[in-house]
């Protein structure tokens, strides 16, 4: 037996897509995103409930802010910036806790920007 033939036995081995296997993949998928936006959503909640977590957000991005005593405005720019800076230099963790976080502090801010409207 040699390798060729051994490569050629396991690509005969590959598993064929079907359609059962694609309804599949894509109900993983669509689970994934729930649960990802159900987080990025909890968070939000528990940035409006205790804004000083928010205090936090930028010290991985090597400056501080008070999230907690900025502007709605100035938060939305403020984590879309971190936001911007994870993305062009990942940190390559299992969960993107970064990245979630800014999210989640987006939605805070935009959520305490229309409060102060009405």
């Amino acid at each position: 037996m040699t390798i060729r033939s051994s490569i050629e036995r396991l690509a005969d081995c590959a598993p064929i897509e079907t359609p059962a296997y694609e309804a599949a993949s894509r109900t993983v998928a669509t689970r994934a995103r729930r649960l990802a936006i159900g987080i990025v959503k909890t968070r939000a909640r528990d940035y409006i409930r205790a804004p000083w977590q928010m205090d936090f957000l930028g010290w991985h991005a090597g400056f501080f802010a008070q999230g907690s005593l900025m502007t709605p405005s100035q938060l939305i720019a403020f984590a879309r910036e971190v936001l911007r800076l994870e993305r062009a230099n990942p940190s390559f963790e299992f969960i993107p806790v970064k990245q979630i976080n800014a999210k989640a502090a987006i939605i805070a801010g935009r959520y305490r920007r229309a409060k102060e409207r009405d």
